[in-house]
């Protein structure tokens, strides 16, 4: 830890090395620590790094959203001080933000689920209007984005060509990891992905997009009744109609009922397979394939 305090003592923060604890929340690849320094506590993230973050250099991405932050006080997230490489581990400090997580995503037999420990329907309400602040960030080009001055920009003229540059690499990791698994393919697998991406023909601009919003473990809840949106690390330059492709959003967008733009439910409804692919190639190295064949089996249904 010696790395971050000289870090944050170059930017004027003061830490006292002595409160330093193991925070009661421990994320899926991280260790997390909490702190108190001169300008509050604050939350510190030990991650090792998977393939894609590294790929996608992941701590140039939050340097970015620091400022982003800063600069739109609108958004509900947690003050960034630092976001940077250590020992080749990821190195996120914040600000410690007070809160309760309003749920938690579960995986039972092979069923992922969501458990919300608050009023889910206010609760959502509450999301969509911290969503739609972040959406109204507009951003240069599209996909997994990097610091440009002040804020981000992805490397892909188009969302179209997101999907047609990155689709063929996660079709092959799903692809090694079926046989390596030896599961049976899914029929027509590749042919259906490139059919869904010659649908894509949104011309819209490119806004921030969390990502992982409706996980009910991003979401923290204050005292107030606030939340505050936690882990960015799949934030994208994107149609804001990816942000509804998780799998908590579609009891909503398959409702009638519901307070979304209708253009934006019809683009995440096409988007759905592109965004369980993403998934699955995400977790096709995984040690324990739980996660891996519970999302292809989401997959190969939406297919079907």
């Amino acid at each position: 830890m010696d790395f971050v305090f000289d870090v944050l003592n170059q930017r004027g923060i003061r830490v006292a090395g002595k409160t330093l604890r193991r925070h009661t929340h421990q994320g899926w690849m991280s260790s997390v620590f909490k702190m108190d320094s001169s300008v509050g506590p604050i939350i510190i993230h030990v991650a090792d790094l998977v393939e894609e973050h590294r790929r996608n250099k992941v701590w140039e991405k939050f340097s970015g959203l620091a400022h982003l932050f800063a600069n739109h006080q609108e958004i509900p997230a947690a003050t960034i001080y630092y976001s940077g490489l250590a020992d080749s581990k990821f190195i996120l400090v914040q600000k410690f933000l007070n809160g309760a997580p309003a749920g938690r995503r579960t995986l039972h037999q092979g069923v992922i689920a969501d458990e919300w420990f608050v009023d889910r329907a206010v609760t959502i309400k509450k999301i969509l209007a911290a969503l739609a602040n972040v959406h109204a960030i507009t951003l240069r080009g599209f996909g997994w984005p990097s610091p440009n001055e002040e804020t981000l920009q992805g490397p892909y003229p188009s969302w179209k060509d997101f999907f047609v540059e990155e689709s063929p690499r996660w079709l092959e990791s799903v692809r090694e990891a079926d046989e390596r698994l030896q599961c049976h393919p899914i029929e027509g697998f590749a042919v259906s992905i490139k059919s869904i991406i010659n649908k894509v023909e949104y011309a819209g601009p490119s806004v921030l997009v969390h990502g992982d919003a409706m996980n009910p473990s991003n979401i923290l809840i204050a005292k107030d009744g606030s939340i505050s949106l936690l882990d960015w690390e799949w934030s994208i330059a994107a149609d804001p109609a990816w942000e509804f492709c998780d799998l908590g959003w579609w009891t909503i967008i398959d409702s009638e009922k519901n307070d979304l733009d209708p253009e934006i439910v019809a683009r995440a409804r096409l988007y759905i397979p592109l965004w369980l692919l993403w998934g699955v190639h995400m977790h096709a190295k995984d040690i324990n394939p739980e996660i891996y064949l519970a999302l292809r089996q989401l997959l190969a249904d939406r297919l079907g």
